[in-house]
């Protein structure tokens, strides 16, 4: 199945179904330049598939190396300022840049206000210079997410009053 998610540019969450009980994201995003962005969930963080050769590129996590993905769990990718891509992860928000080829990780310490080590973009207002993240916590079987604005030009956070539990099963 493929739902499409944001009207305005290519962006598609893709379900792949195995059988009634495997359900594994696929998350694709195609930018202005005719890349394509993909992660699966839990495997090897961000690929970039390029319209010539060589056709795909992988970005993987190394905590060794300086620039790198922070985390190969990936939850969401966005387009954001300035042509940048903004990756969720279990390990903080990652902005890539197509240009250096290296991500800037923001942890919770970087982001005054928000709680919680995963942290995913969920939508990203350039012309009111805001963003909203999510954010989870695990407690013990359960999380909490919890729903954040953030101001573009200071990462300051705030929280959003939305917040929801998810009972591990």
């Amino acid at each position: 199945m493929i739902r499409k998610q944001n009207s305005c540019e290519s962006h598609f969450q893709i379900l792949l179904c195995k059988n009634s009980q495997e359900n594994n994201n696929l998350r694709l995003y195609c930018d202005r330049d005719g890349i394509v962005w993909t992660s699966k969930l839990g495997l090897n963080g961000v690929y970039e598939l390029l319209p010539y050769n060589p056709p795909v590129k992988r970005y993987a996590a190394d905590p060794k190396l300086p620039g790198s993905l922070s985390n190969k769990n990936i939850d969401n990718i966005l387009p954001g300022p300035m042509g940048k891509m903004w990756i969720g992860t279990a390990d903080g928000l990652n902005i890539f840049d197509p240009e250096t080829e290296k991500f800037e990780v923001l942890r919770e310490k970087d982001l005054p206000g928000i709680k919680g080590p995963t942290i995913a973009p969920l939508y990203i207002d350039t012309v009111r210079q805001k963003a909203w993240l999510g954010a989870m916590i695990q407690k013990g079987a359960e999380r909490v997410v919890s729903i954040y604005e953030m101001n573009l030009e200071t990462r300051e956070c705030r929280p959003d009053h939305i917040q929801g539990w998810i009972k591990a099963v």
